[in-house]
């Protein structure tokens, strides 16, 4: 018998396509900026700064994971927190 849930999405392989993210970030950056605008400027530089060698901390995290502290440090950056 079919599962009436569905089962969850497993956590993003390494392999994750560049496209998939993009949406990803674009999609918490929206829910975090005041426009779209600031949004993709923030996608942009979260995605240029996951392209670098990041803080031995992240070296064991998950790519969804560094993505996520990226995300919040472009975040707390733009706010002038960091």
């Amino acid at each position: 018998m079919p599962a009436a849930v569905p089962v969850p999405r497993a956590e993003p392989a390494a392999e994750q396509s560049r496209d998939d993210d993009v949406a990803l970030v674009h999609g918490w950056l929206r829910r975090l900026s005041a426009s779209v605008e600031e949004a993709e400027d923030l996608t942009v530089a979260v995605l240029t700064q996951a392209r670098r060698a990041g803080p031995a901390f992240l070296d064991a995290a998950s790519r969804q994971t560094r993505l996520q502290f990226l995300t919040v440090q472009a975040v707390l950056g733009r706010r002038g927190v960091l």
